[in-house]
């Protein structure tokens, strides 16, 4: 096999040496939701709607109902990626069935994480439970979130060389970015503490595992062939794409759930989204991500170069 110097297997070291003290399963209690006057359930700056001249003339209720749905839609888009991909490649991690050779630690590490995995799956899927019951405000979910779609199209693509590779891709990008949800909504002093606390548990876990599948993307590439590394390179800027790119038939969901007609909802979504950057967003987002392709020499693998400058990602 055609591989380069990089991070051997031996050399892996955990990133979880302290998990049972500082895994948010292991040490923080289950929150608990109440609504408190004064307080938002969402920060209204991550929803781009609210900027909208026709959003911003509605009503309080109008706006409380938007950003419940946007909490809601955020823990299920959550739930779904911890149980539908990021378990599952865990599970492959610990058990040494992942495309490649996995240390013991990063084996250990691995089942760490799907501890925490579950445990965000179901903090999420106890959070909507709650804030629906205290609210009364029904969640409108049960559809198929879109990074879904695009992990599955991308997975229908795949040729034989990058078909083993393709979810376990999604997961090491989507564990090394670091979206705006992560990062603000546990310093919004305007937001809820309680969401706060269920976000800021998820985003502390989410560090360390950034750690550990930064070392996941080395060994991966460290051991892959040309012909591989030609499959799998290019699945990073769309996976990067396709995890940060707002789903916009559940936005337009949630102005219909504030009571904009369909029709107005989705002119109100294309008009927000139509002249927005979204390639200077996500190279902000996805800058940790690309700091590491950077150090571990994979811009300097043309396919995987050539996808991020086309995608303008770079």
């Amino acid at each position: 096999m055609d591989t380069p110097m990089g991070l051997h297997g031996s050399e892996y070291k955990t990133r979880l040496s302290s998990w049972d003290a500082r895994a948010s399963v292991r040490r923080a209690p289950m929150r608990k939701f109440e609504i408190i006057e004064g307080t938002s359930i969402f920060s209204p700056d991550l929803v781009a709607t609210m900027r909208h001249p026709l959003v911003k003339a509605a009503s309080s209720d109008a706006h409380a109902k938007i950003l419940t749905q946007k909490l809601y839609s955020y823990l299920y888009f959550t739930e779904k990626l911890e149980r539908r991909t990021v378990m599952p490649a865990c599970i492959h991690l610990a058990e040494g069935t992942a495309p490649f050779d996995s240390p013991s630690a990063l084996k250990r590490d691995a089942s760490k994480i799907l501890v925490d995995e579950a445990h965000h799956a179901e903090c999420a899927a106890e959070l909507i439970a709650q804030v629906a019951a205290s609210t009364g405000e029904a969640p409108r979910l049960g559809y198929r979130p879109s990074f879904l779609t695009a992990l599955a199209d991308a997975a229908a693509r795949a040729n034989r060389a990058g078909q083993p590779f393709v979810d376990l891709t999604f997961v090491a990008v989507s564990e090394t970015l670091i979206t705006g949800t992560l990062a603000r909504v546990p310093l919004d002093p305007h937001v809820n503490p309680y969401v706060r606390d269920v976000v800021k548990d998820h985003a502390q876990d989410e560090a360390r595992h950034y750690a550990c599948f930064s070392d996941v993307i080395h060994i991966m590439w460290s051991q892959l062939s040309t012909r591989e590394r030609d499959a799998v390179g290019p699945l990073f800027a769309e996976f990067i794409e396709a995890f940060l790119a707002p789903d916009l038939a559940a936005e337009v969901r949630w102005l219909q759930a504030a009571g904009f007609d369909g029709a107005t909802a989705r002119s109100i979504v294309h008009e927000t989204f139509e002249n927005m950057s979204r390639a200077q967003l996500f190279r902000e987002q996805a800058r940790p991500t690309l700091t590491k392709l950077r150090s571990f020499g994979m811009l300097d693998h043309a396919p995987t170069l050539d996808a991020l400058a086309e995608r303008d990602l770079l």
